[in-house]
């Protein structure tokens, strides 16, 4: 267990290095609004398919240890790549957009088995202590990777060498990658776990479940599309319409990750004392306001206390979608039902970057922000009438929530993932 919590802090460094400065590299790049909605969209899809790749290796006999070191090793030299390409001058917008995809595959792959892989190695009894353990790796790794991040991209800006900046933070990201894959590949290995297969699903799964979770993923889709016909162009009228600067940046971008941080707890005791679906429509809620005080924002400051607020959002959407999502599957249905969940959120995020790309040439960011608030207050509203209709089963946990953290995004704060491991057969 040693190992995993060493790997935590590995992986929250890479976060805070790598994956919050991608877009911002791009605006120094130059990308049109098209380049820079693809930046985001497109590798976000690509790296939705991860869970099903994973699915299929652990149907093809593969150890999820293993799965986990390839995918982990696939993010940590798609990051060597482009910081030699930073190094060497020859970085463009399209060559980021493959390095990203790359990225976000990986990534996704590794998640995927890390969960099944630390679902079979902690023993039960342990888990709520080692997990809250690794959470606070997490966060104290990803604060420090953005702090140090935001700290050279300023200093090399200053000394009129940017390019340099984003060569250094990709490469430290990708060490520090390289070295989490290769505490995994020392790790204990698990047993080994083998899916079920569709007919076998189809069998165990509940008629009004399956119907249930296809609109709840309807809507997670939805949501995605509406929330990113603007938030591709989030960073960048920071860096341009505001003028910040690398260094404020960071410090944005660090205030959304400190909100959805403190509020992860909070959600969590809201969804013990009331339900998961309240929480998930305050959580909608407060993501449909999110976009209008961008409309009056004016500096760093303003631009601080959006992302707080968008942070406290998306900590309660996190948490009260997959609080739903434990309600309405069982650990043997679960991974399938994630797995189809991520590539509807995945076609979402991609046609609302494309949208946006659209938008913004044509239109402007500020006709993006009134754009997105529309539709996210049509997902609203479209939840709210069938949560009331929905008889939903009875929450089967109480206490410690069973998520952990396996990402962070620069526009929605910390992404979570359950940490149940795959069912197996029965």
């Amino acid at each position: 267990m040693q190992v995993a919590l060493r790997e935590a802090v590995c992986f929250a460094l890479m976060l805070g290095l790598g994956e919050a400065f991608i877009l911002a590299d791009a605006v120094r790049l130059g990308a049109t609004p098209l380049q820079l909605g693809v930046v985001v969209a497109l590798p976000l899809f690509v790296g939705a398919g991860g869970p099903g790749l994973t699915l299929v290796a652990l149907r093809r006999g593969m150890a999820s240890q293993g799965i986990s070191v390839v995918g982990a090793s696939v993010q940590a030299y798609a990051l060597a790549l482009a910081a030699t390409l930073e190094m060497l001058g020859m970085m463009s917008p399209l060559r980021l957009v493959a390095v990203a995809c790359a990225y976000q595959l990986g990534g996704q792959v590794a998640v995927t088995a890390s969960s099944t892989w630390l679902g079979d190695v902690v023993p039960a009894e342990l888990r709520t202590g080692f997990f809250a353990r690794r959470t606070r790796r997490i966060h104290l790794g990803t604060v420090t990777g953005l702090a140090v991040g935001g700290v050279v991209l300023q200093s090399c800006a200053s000394q009129g060498v940017p390019a340099l900046g984003f060569a250094l933070v990709f490469g430290m990201a990708a060490a520090a990658r390289g070295v989490g894959a290769h505490l995994l590949r020392g790790a204990p290995a698990s047993p080994r776990t083998t899916p079920l297969r569709r007919r076998e699903l189809r069998a165990v799964q509940a008629p009004g479940h399956r119907r249930q979770l296809r609109t709840l993923a309807v809507g997670a889709a939805a949501l995605q599309l509406a929330v990113y016909l603007a938030a591709p162009f989030f960073t960048p009228h920071m860096l341009n319409g505001l003028g910040m600067s690398y260094l404020e940046l960071m410090m944005a971008t660090l205030a959304q990750g400190v909100g959805s941080a403190l509020a992860l707890p909070l959600w969590g005791r809201t969804i013990d004392r009331h339900s998961a679906q309240r929480v998930y429509l305050i959580s909608l809620a407060v993501i449909a306001v999110v976009p209008l005080p961008w409309l009056w924002v004016g500096g760093a400051m303003g631009a601080v206390a959006c992302q707080v607020l968008a942070g406290i959002g998306w900590a309660a959407y996190e948490v009260g979608l997959l609080s739903l999502l434990l309600q309405l599957t069982e650990p043997r249905t679960r991974p399938h039902a994630l797995a189809a969940a991520a590539l509807g959120t995945g076609l979402g995020q991609l046609v609302g970057g494309l949208g946006a790309s659209i938008i913004v040439e044509q239109l402007g960011f500020t006709s993006a922000l009134h754009a997105t608030f529309v539709l996210r207050l049509v997902v609203l509203v479209g939840m709210v009438l069938w949560l009331r209709r929905a008889s939903l089963p009875p929450a089967s946990h109480r206490g410690p929530r069973p998520w952990r953290l396996v990402g962070f995004r620069p526009h929605a704060g910390f992404a979570l993932a359950l940490r149940a491991g795959i069912g197996r057969r029965p």
